[in-house]
């Protein structure tokens, strides 16, 4: 059983609460939870002499102006105040959440406020929720509430650098803290340890020593790369022509202090260990840097025990000068973008911080690639103080202001997540933010991305790429990185035989950042051959070419004509849902207008969606359709459940491509663990696998595939869908919709007619349309299975080379006119003269037939499918 995500929360005692006016107050978990009021009662009220406010309150601001009241409270810790100036607001409920001291309750409870408590006392509360697993095994995670320690960072680091020498670099150090801990860096690149003339993107976690999740999230993203350099080519790309630098631990000392004080994860502490006098320590390194440093007392404080503390002085602290340092002397070598993350509450933002009424000179380039960067996580996105507060003396304001680069600061997860979310969603946390920090890669340098295509046929107008025409190719691409991209082109390249290339390349010249371009004026053209047989894939691919990137873009084009042979949009149900052997306990397959449902407050991260794929339809094939948001009602649970579709009347089709839209995700503590399984049959009892999907899409992905490449075409032909949740411990959907089939047919055929009793003569009627006046070739044998590959082309005759392939030779009284010439028309006749003899009764012989041509890649134009000849009485 997986940790559910819940709405209880713990009240304040009834003398309190008699004190609040009617105002509503918005009530809403901030960390995802199990028995939060069974939890927090085993921990009393602390004691108001702790150093740092640990009481977890959340209220709705009585007057638009009242949050400054609160940010300039030293004894207040604001942790996220959505829409805090009144401004139209973005985020979905507006509120504040706040870490108080237990004595100050009344105090702020007085001011209007009307705080709700959430928890007594978070640190206990985070301690005792990791301290279970729930019975998950945390696989690859650390030793501190799932979350990894500074140590545990530096072994990780190690053991990268031992098993990829070549893509990353041994730790240095940038500098030292004020306990005199090494500030440790690494680079991630092709050639890591040569400094090489790249873009360059700097990328550091937890200079708020409280928010691990962006360690875990970002430790995920380089292991990802490294693990994946050469297999996968946006990596392999990425790599080649990016450096990433990375600062794991930006706050060693307050993340320590974190670890001591709290080793099951969960310590508030924020701040770096700078004592200032008697009882107070640190100061927040995302108020310390130089640029617009001090510039009010509501985005930082002069009070040393705030926990926005800015410090004595603009980089008064070892830690911010190290990282200021680092990052002015990586300009020159083209440094163009910094990210600071941080967690948590579901944002991507960019600068300015400390005033709404200054934009960066880089306001339209955020504009734009903020947004696509979270499009996939679905965080909101925009300037700090319109979404969060105002801050000053912040680290992107200091990249953006005073180095000049692009700079962002995520808060990862949301707010259910806190800072230290429950162990069973570091890795999913990890994950749902991977997509986000490979486009903040992409973006620190030119990146073109393809907007639109235009694959046009140059023929008969028919919509079907027949042998003989050409295909024509434009592309629309857009720069969606912060530099120029240089001399860009496409070039179309063919990996197979069937295809000549006439126009290979287009230039696009320089595409600016946020600039689009294409070919428009000379569209890229490729022949198809005229003996390409009919369902071959053509292998044509379009390469885009700028600064060292080269980037493919299949274009998946198959030789028609095509007809269609089966169309399901699943409109209404005619599969079978559920087999027996099926295990799963909920989430079983359904069918109709689905539902949408989600794993985190407030809708942002998507499980099941709530359309089909049909765009003018509403019903496809789901696991689980309840009327609950919550993805626990609705996901796959307890193992194995199974849709079958109807059979596919395919008999005698020649060369049927099969697809189909699926939707699948499985996502918590074990991500991408829980296969996806497609099978298909031909006889309703052997099974052959299509695919395994075992990374989730969260999108609809079309699939295709010919089915002769897995079974042959039959009036039984079954596909199979089967979703597994194996081991119960993650969220698992898939939906299905929109099955296709479509046949190929180039007019060549084999027609079996006359008689076939002893005695009698079957007719072989030969048609092959367009290799008429040609030669052709018939052949038979005893078995139908493939015998006869032709390399050139990998297509396979369908006869067995066995004697009586051999035989008609010496027997022209059986075998007539197996070898001659096609007519005008493209028919010819073979014939064969049955014998007389009983024995001879129920005798089944194949046939087919070939055309040659000499131009050809194996010298053979058409291959027919092959029918069967059975002896009669």
């Amino acid at each position: 059983m997986r940790m559910k995500h819940c709405d209880q929360r713990t009240s304040p005692s009834p003398a309190v609460a008699t004190t609040r006016s009617a105002a509503t107050l918005i009530i809403a978990v901030l960390l995802a939870t199990v028995g939060v009021s069974t939890l927090d009662a085993q921990h009393p009220t602390p004691s108001p002499t702790r150093n740092h406010p640990t009481m977890l309150v959340r209220t709705t601001p009585p007057e638009p102006g009242a949050v400054a009241a609160l940010l300039r409270d030293p004894r207040v810790d604001v942790l996220h105040a959505c829409c805090p100036r009144g401004a139209t607001c973005t985020c979905p409920r507006p509120h504040v959440e706040a870490l108080i001291y237990p004595a100050d309750f009344s105090r702020i409870d007085s001011l209007g406020f009307k705080p709700v408590i959430v928890h007594h006392d978070i640190e206990a509360f985070i301690a005792a929720r990791n301290g279970s697993t729930d019975g998950q095994v945390a696989i690859g995670l650390g030793s501190m509430g799932g979350f990894y320690t500074l140590a545990e960072v530096i072994t990780k680091l190690d053991g990268w650098r031992t098993k990829y020498p070549s893509l990353i670099t041994a730790r240095r150090s940038i500098g030292k803290s004020i306990e005199n801990r090494d500030l440790w860096a690494v680079t991630i690149s092709t050639n890591a340890d040569v400094d090489e003339n790249e873009p360059e993107i700097l990328l550091h976690t937890l200079i708020h020593a409280r928010e691990p999740g962006g360690l875990m999230a970002m430790m995920n993203c380089v292991e990802y790369l490294l693990e994946n350099y050469g297999k996968d080519p946006v990596v392999t790309d990425l790599l080649d022509n990016r450096e990433i630098h990375y600062i794991p631990v930006a706050n060693p000392d307050g993340y320590e202090y974190n670890r001591r004080n709290n080793p099951e994860g969960g310590g508030a502490w924020r701040k770096n260990r700078r004592w200032s006098s008697g009882s107070t320590y640190g100061v927040d390194l995302n108020r310390n840097f130089g640029y617009q440093w001090g510039y009010d007392n509501r985005g930082s404080s002069s009070v040393a025990a705030a926990s926005n503390y800015r410090g004595t002085a603009a980089w008064s602290e070892p830690e911010t000068a190290a990282l200021g340092t680092f990052a002015r002397s990586r300009v020159a070598h083209g440094l163009t973008s910094v990210w600071d993350i941080h967690c948590a509450g579901a944002l991507l933002m960019w600068p300015f911080s400390y005033t709404l009424g200054t934009l960066s000179v880089r306001e339209a380039t955020y504009g734009v690639l903020v947004p696509d960067m979270a499009s996939r996580n679905n965080y909101r996105t925009g300037r700090v103080p319109t979404l969060l507060y105002p801050a000053n003396g912040s680290s992107i304001d200091f990249y953006d202001g005073a180095v000049g680069v692009f700079s962002v600061a995520p808060e990862l997860g949301t707010n259910g997540d806190s800072f230290w979310p429950p162990i069973t969603r570091v890795r999913p946390l990890a994950e749902e933010n991977l997509d986000m920090l490979i486009k903040g890669i992409q973006a620190a340098g030119p990146y073109l991305r393809v907007q639109s295509r235009t694959v046009r046929e140059i023929g008969n107008n028919n919509q079907h790429f027949e042998a003989g025409e050409r295909v024509e190719v434009v592309l629309s691409v857009r720069n969606m990185g912060v530099l120029d991209a240089n001399a860009a082109r496409l070039r179309l390249r063919s990996s197979t035989p069937w295809s000549v290339v006439e126009v290979g390349t287009a230039n696009l010249g320089d595409v600016v950042p946020l600039a689009t371009a294409s070919n428009s004026v000379v569209p890229l053209r490729a022949r198809i051959l005229s003996m390409t047989p009919p369902g071959t894939a053509l292998g044509l691919t379009v390469e885009i070419e700028f600064n060292g990137h080269r980037l493919a873009v299949p274009l998946d084009i198959v030789c028609g004509p095509s007809r269609t042979l089966v169309s399901d949009d699943c409109e209404t149900a005619t599969w079978v849902r559920g087999v027996a052997g099926d295990t799963a306990t909920s989430g079983v397959w359904t069918w109709g207008d689905p539902n949408p449902t989600y794993a985190t407050n407030y809708g942002l991260f998507t499980v099941q969606p709530g359309d089909d794929h049909t765009p003018t339809g509403k019903n496809c094939y789901m696991t689980g359709n309840s009327p609950s948001v919550n993805a626990d009602a609705n996901d796959v649970d307890g193992g194995t459940t199974t849709l079958v579709t109807r059979p596919l009347p395919l008999g005698g089709a020649r060369d049927p491509h099969v697809s189909y839209w699926r939707y699948y995700m499985d996502h918590g503590p074990n991500p991408n663990s829980d296969p996806f399984v497609v099978e298909v049959t031909n006889d309703g009892t052997t099974w052959v696998e299509v695919e395994r999907v075992v990374r989730q899409t969260q999108a609809w992905i079309r699939h295709t595939f010919r089915l002769r490449d897995f079974v042959e075409p039959t009036p039984n032909v079954r596909l199979r869908f089967i979703a597994v949740d194996n081991p119960d411990d993650s969220f698992c959907e898939a939906l299905i919709d929109d099955l296709l089939v479509v046949d190929y047919d180039d007019g060549v055929s084999l027609a079996l007619t006359g008689s076939t009793s002893v005695g009698q003569t079957a007719n072989l009627e030969l048609t092959a349309t367009r290799s008429a006046g040609r030669h052709y070739a018939t052949a038979v044998a005893f078995s139908n299975a493939p015998g006869i590959p032709l390399p050139a082309s990998g297509r396979v005759i369908p006869l067995a080379t066995d004697a009586l392939l051999w035989s008609y030779a010496n027997q022209p009284s059986v075998f007539q006119s197996f070898v001659g010439e096609l007519s005008t028309s493209g028919t010819a006749t073979s014939h064969v003269e049955i014998p007389r003899g009983s024995s001879l009764v129920g005798t089944e012989v194949y046939a087919a037939f070939i055309t040659l041509d000499a131009a050809a890649p194996d010298g053979v134009r058409d291959v027919s499918r092959a029918v069967m000849l059975r002896v009669a009485p």
